[in-house]
């Protein structure tokens, strides 16, 4: 009985860690973080986003390479936000915008 217990016991956290891990790794990429990410992960993941967007064109893998370089020094993420603003630009034309936390807060407030 005791070995049974710990063997299901055992099996448990396995799998805990399994899922554990998984979240860890899969998490962020549908905008699931347990913990918060960096400036640069964060971009990422925006950028990624945009990769569908209606004007990316041939050039667009270069553009962002590039964006992700000039976003290798942001300590904030307020530092990555007019890069991502002029990304979205880029890859959704005019109809596309990137709002900070801050912007969004004041929309929601009228």
């Amino acid at each position: 009985m005791k070995k049974g217990c710990i063997g299901c016991l055992g099996s448990l956290v396995i799998l805990l860690l399994a899922g554990f891990g998984a979240l860890l790794y899969f998490g962020p990429a549908y905008g699931v973080n347990i913990f918060p990410p960096s400036p640069q992960q964060y971009a990422e993941a925006a950028l990624k986003k945009m990769d569908f967007g209606l004007y990316t064109g041939p050039d667009w893998p270069q553009q962002k390479k590039q964006a992700m370089r000039d976003l290798q020094s942001a300590k904030t993420y307020q530092d990555t936000y007019l890069t991502l603003q002029k990304m979205a630009e880029l890859s959704g034309g005019k109809h596309s915008h990137f709002y900070s936390s801050s912007e969004i807060k004041k929309k929601n407030k009228h």
